[in-house]
């Protein structure tokens, strides 16, 4: 066995001896736990030794894999420390795993500022089915850190809002178009039509009728599209506001908060990543500029507008 192979079996011993687990050493070596076990049984054949044993609770030290456990985690934790002495980690990359409307609506139109700030830093968006562990994620609720809140936004075209309360009914959303979010990937339901309605009773019955969808990005389009009226997390609004896309329908009425807030979710790794680090701060700069836009939410929650339409 050469040198470069058993030390990757080694390094496969040590992470599964650490997490216990299969998954867990795969996640960190970022590899599949397929490959971890290869990895170790070919140890295994080599010494003629089995190092591991299947337990309820995961994996097991067998006698022989216990005694060297503590040595193994020495000597890659002084390898680690040689490495980053003479900086062989140059892999600058971040990888994030981010929730697609905020990708798309909030941070993306944010990242130019990033890159121009750090430009040898890469960012890898990693899609649902992607194998590799991300280093973050970014998520409508679930578990994590609170990165900011938000607060829904009803939402209507320039052509669309003239139509409310134009019908036989006095209440102006009576018989209007109404578009559904069901987010996906939203730790929880969101909140809806028929909740705001039913805190601004502005709609007699149907609050439950009109078209649904799975994403924001969608329902926002299509009440662009004179399609319907939207209710949208302002965060992800806020650029198509700017643009004049897309309107408040109640300039008035203070926004309620999300159920959802953006979360942040950091997945450590043995291995100091200062680049990591760098895109948490820049991140957290930019969330804190966004937010000192808006007026601070009353003591219920609630988002105040601007008379004039957009939040001060």
């Amino acid at each position: 066995m050469s040198r470069v192979v058993y030390l990757n079996a080694l390094q496969a011993l040590d992470a599964a001896l650490r997490h216990r687990s299969m998954r867990g050493a795969a996640d960190e070596l970022g590899i599949t736990a397929a490959a971890v076990g290869q990895r170790i049984r070919a140890l295994e054949e080599f010494t003629g030794t089995r190092l591991l044993d299947r337990g309820n609770a995961g994996v097991v030290p067998t006698a022989a894999s216990a005694g060297v456990a503590q040595a193994l985690r020495r000597a890659f934790a002084e390898l680690d420390q040689v490495a980053m002495r003479l900086n062989l980690d140059r892999d600058t990359q971040v990888r994030i795993a981010c929730d697609a409307d905020f990708l798309a609506l909030w941070l993306r139109p944010r990242l130019a500022a990033f890159e121009m700030q750090f430009p040898a830093i890469r960012l890898a968006f990693l899609s649902p089915a992607d194998p590799a562990p991300p280093d973050l994620t970014l998520r409508a609720g679930g578990a994590g850190a609170l990165l900011m809140p938000d607060w829904m936004l009803p939402l209507g075209s320039s052509e669309n809002l003239p139509r409310m309360g134009r019908g036989p009914s006095p209440l102006p959303l009576e018989g209007m178009p109404l578009l559904h979010v069901e987010p996906v990937a939203a730790a929880r339901a969101e909140l809806g039509w028929p909740e705001w309605l039913a805190r601004h009773p502005l709609r007699r019955d149907g609050a439950q009728r009109g078209f649904r969808f799975g994403c924001w990005s969608d329902a926002l389009n299509l009440a662009t599209a004179h399609i319907g009226f939207a209710l949208v997390p302002l965060a992800l609004a806020r650029g198509a506001l700017e643009r004049g896309d897309i309107h408040p329908m109640f300039p008035e009425t203070p926004l309620l908060p999300a159920r959802n807030p953006w979360m942040l979710q950091e997945h450590p790794r043995p291995r100091p990543r200062p680049h990591v680090g760098h895109f948490l701060d820049w991140l957290r700069g930019a969330v804190a500029v966004y937010l000192a836009s808006l007026p601070p939410p009353g003591a219920d929650g609630e988002l105040a507008m601007e008379t004039g339409g957009r939040s001060r």
